[in-house]
């Protein structure tokens, strides 16, 4: 007896979570929206360091999360102003890139690994 009540709890809660009525309607936009802003984050503080005394910025390969494949950096106009795929790098390595022939202001680095890319704005 207390099998059969049992069961019919469980096919009735299953009923009630499972069921139709159970799922919230979803807003396909919101959500492709919200996909997309999950997977741009800020690079860790740790990882980039800017030397404007040697006009340098470096950016700490072992200090990000997840494995490192492409570096950009786009300038003040939005045009990108260097690029590395440094696929071939150990996942230790940091990466000095000289930016003493690029012009003054806010630049976008932009750093893509095998998961996710993440931005941060730096000025140089």
């Amino acid at each position: 007896m207390y099998k059969a009540i049992f069961s019919f709890l469980v096919v009735f809660i299953s009923f009630q979570v499972f069921g139709q009525n159970a799922f919230p309607k979803v807003n396909h936009q919101i959500l492709s929206s919200s996909v997309v802003m999950m997977n741009e984050f800020e690079i860790p503080a740790d990882a980039l360091l800017i030397d404007s005394e040697e006009q340098k910025l470096f950016i700490d390969f072992e200090r990000i999360k997840y494995n490192v494949k492409e570096i950009t950096l786009a300038g003040p106009n939005g045009k990108q102003v260097f690029r590395a795929d440094v696929t071939i790098m150990p996942v230790d390595a940091i990466l000095e890139i000289d930016f003493s022939d690029f012009q003054k202001g806010q630049y976008l680095l932009e750093v893509k690994t095998y998961v996710q890319s993440l931005h941060q704005r730096i000025t140089i």
